[in-house]
């Protein structure tokens, strides 16, 4: 059984709502001018540790989804439901990395790349690494964190 490689790099942003739950969301390009508390040095390695334990789940979840001996209603649960433990939202926006040399960047909602897993792997082995996250606030004052990822 031959196992695929893809190399693929995904750039999430996650952020705290006020309730301390961790979502991901696209920061908004606007700054804001006032000044939000930051979380203390054991906070913020409280909520990195969060973070990883996301980017675990999410790599979790790939190679569920593209594993050929998981179950066809095991990989629909984990498209349409176990998502939203990673992301905010269904119109997150993934880079789609899939199709190698693509020479056009596709950005899908998340539940779309999901399905690209399944449809276009029947055996895969995704290994995220973190090659940096970045604490970050957005617009709305809100702290999100930035991954960047191979």
């Amino acid at each position: 059984m031959k196992v695929n490689k893809v190399w693929i790099a995904i750039v999430l942003a996650l952020t705290l709502c006020t309730e301390g739950t961790l979502l991901a969301q696209k920061p908004k390009a606007a700054k804001s001018t006032k000044q939000v508390a930051q979380p203390t040095d054991p906070e913020l390695k409280q909520h990195e540790q969060k973070v990883k334990d996301m980017v675990a789940f999410l790599e979790y979840v790939l190679n569920t989804i593209g594993d050929k001996a998981t179950s066809a209603r095991d990989k629909d649960v984990l498209i349409t439901e176990s998502y939203t433990k990673i992301f905010r939202d269904p119109k997150v926006q993934v880079e789609d990395d899939l199709v190698e040399k693509r020479n056009v960047i596709t950005n899908k909602d998340v539940q779309a790349y999901l399905k690209d897993v399944d449809f276009f792997f029947d055996n895969i082995k995704f290994e995220l690494k973190i090659k940096d996250i970045q604490g970050k606030v957005n617009a709305n004052d809100k702290l999100f964190y930035k991954v960047s990822l191979i």
